[in-house]
């Protein structure tokens, strides 16, 4: 299972570490997730997921640059987001 992690007690619990098998999960940026074209921040912008929406993490995972982790996704559409914005499926 996933490892999860909390900034303060009233944050709510997110990945820390996913491993690299296909799996559902939750996007839980209050904002929604942006998704871009790679890993990298300066990549394009395909789309923003709204919260709560779901995604499929391929199980492919990149840090960039400057230390933030990424992961892949391919559905409902393909790019790349930011792991600090998952959490697992059904997640609320």
């Amino acid at each position: 299972e996933p490892l999860l992690f909390r900034s303060s007690a009233a944050e709510r619990p997110r990945f820390e570490t996913i491993d690299d098998r296909r799996r559902l999960c939750t996007v839980l940026g209050t904002k929604g997730a942006a998704v871009r074209k790679g890993p990298e921040i300066d990549s394009a912008k395909v789309t923003v997921l709204d919260y709560l929406a779901v995604c499929a993490y391929t199980g492919r995972q990149a840090v960039t640059a400057d230390g933030r982790r990424r992961v892949e996704i391919d559905a409902p559409v393909h790019g790349w987001m930011s792991l600090k914005f998952l959490g697992p499926e059904g997640y609320e």
